[in-house]
């Protein structure tokens, strides 16, 4: 399993396709080595070009003291 999350391009250089030629890359040079790719996203409509389908839902605890004892529910994908 391939495990994919984090990624960012810089403000300054995004529109230039920089995303879209990593992703790229990553995917057709692993595709091979992995049985299943995993992203942790909430842009999923951003990863439905690479092939990314929504998969379930994450709780988060969150660390913030006025919301103590409450969880937070987030989408990955």
């Amino acid at each position: 399993i391939a495990m994919l999350g984090g990624i960012a391009v810089d403000e300054s250089v995004r529109g230039q396709g920089h995303f879209q030629t990593l992703m790229t890359h990553v995917l057709a040079e692993k595709r091979d080595e992995v049985a299943l790719f995993m992203l942790w996203s909430d842009q999923d409509k951003l990863y439905k070009k690479f092939g990314f389908h929504l998969c379930g839902t994450q709780f988060e605890y969150p660390q913030v003291p006025s919301k103590k004892g409450t969880f937070q529910q987030t989408k990955y994908h």
